[in-house]
């Protein structure tokens, strides 16, 4: 479970509902302003009578749902390169996990030395 939202959080949580009424009136006041009836002309004579209001919210939402359309391709491609990314590193980690197995740190053992002479058992 998340922690319990900051103060400045919530304040920007209740800031973003304020901005979201407001538009809402906003749009709901042109709408009620703009309810004369308009004819959309279409191809091959076909006509639609509608409020002029709901042409203007259909309008809007087909440009939005092309303007998501649109961003899909961008998107898949971003996905596509991240996993290939994550795959690369994975194998690099892979790989320097290997050379590191390999590695071995030869650890002198204590011998005799002509010179030295045997090592020190006391730590003299």
């Amino acid at each position: 479970m998340g922690a319990a939202p900051s103060g400045l959080a919530r304040a920007l949580g209740h800031v973003s509902l304020v901005v979201k009424l407001l538009l809402f009136g906003l749009v709901f006041m042109l709408a009620v302003k703009n309810s004369e009836p308009v004819t959309l002309r279409f191809f091959l004579g076909h006509e639609l009578v509608t409020s002029l209001a709901l042409a203007l919210v259909a309008a809007v939402c087909l440009g939005a749902l092309l303007g998501v359309l649109a961003m899909v391709g961008y998107a898949l491609r971003l996905r596509r390169e991240t996993s290939r990314a994550r795959a690369d590193l994975a194998s690099a980690q892979a790989d320097m996990q290997a050379a590191l197995a390999r590695m071995t740190v030869a650890v002198p053992a204590a011998s005799t030395s002509p010179i030295l002479g045997p090592p020190d058992t006391h730590g003299l």
